[in-house]
């Protein structure tokens, strides 16, 4: 039996994600430092209401619509969706509650997180972790019936979605956002990596 994990750490605008891996035999710690494209987390990522200066275009940064759309006609219709990991998570206090939030209060006790990676052919895209509070479990249950279909083609199609707030923060292999979504009466949280390679295309 496997499990995926991680613990979420919050301070301020600085944000801290070690991942871990638990097996029936071993148990297996792993925290990566944000120095490529090839890491897995998204370590002390500093927030902004404003994107950072950068070479990447704001049309793609705060764009309201679905990302997974745009980057369907940006790649011809070649983008595909890898899973790395899904799982529980465990959050801690002090992550900023977004305006007009209901139950994504202070990101207290556990969630269930996805991480995907965009890609196109061999070409990595985007990075993007999903966060929902773990007692959304009916919003669970069919997040977790996406497989490898895009977040977005089911994000987008929900009736009511609302984007609460978008923030911004610099990576040195790419630009991250983290988005807040309303649907009914569930929340989630988004962070979507704009990698550099994507930005090398644009």
């Amino acid at each position: 039996m496997h499990a995926e994990m991680a613990v979420w750490s919050f301070s301020g605008p600085v944000v801290t994600l070690r991942a871990f891996s638990l097996s029936a035999s071993a148990t297996m710690m792993q925290t990566s430092a944000v120095t490529g494209p090839e890491s897995h987390s998204l370590q002390r990522l500093h927030w902004r209401s404003e994107p950072p200066a950068s070479g990447m275009p704001r049309q793609w940064l705060q764009d309201t619509g679905s990302l997974t759309a745009k980057l369907q006609t940006f790649t011809g219709g070649q983008l595909r969706v890898r899973v790395l990991a899904e799982g529980r998570c465990r959050a801690a206090p002090g992550h900023p509650r977004p305006p007009g939030s209901r139950t994504l209060r202070q990101l207290p006790g556990l969630y269930w997180q996805r991480k995907v990676v965009l890609h196109a052919g061999a070409t990595n895209l985007i990075r993007a972790v999903t966060l929902v509070p773990l007692p959304q479990q009916r919003l669970i249950r069919r997040l977790r019936l996406l497989g490898s279909k895009p977040l977005g083609a089911f994000l987008f199609a929900q009736p009511g979605l609302q984007r609460l707030q978008m923030d911004f923060a610099a990576l040195d292999w790419g630009l991250a956002r983290r988005s807040w979504f309303r649907i009914g009466r569930d929340e989630i949280v988004l962070v979507e990596v704009f990698l550099n390679s994507l930005l090398e295309q644009l």
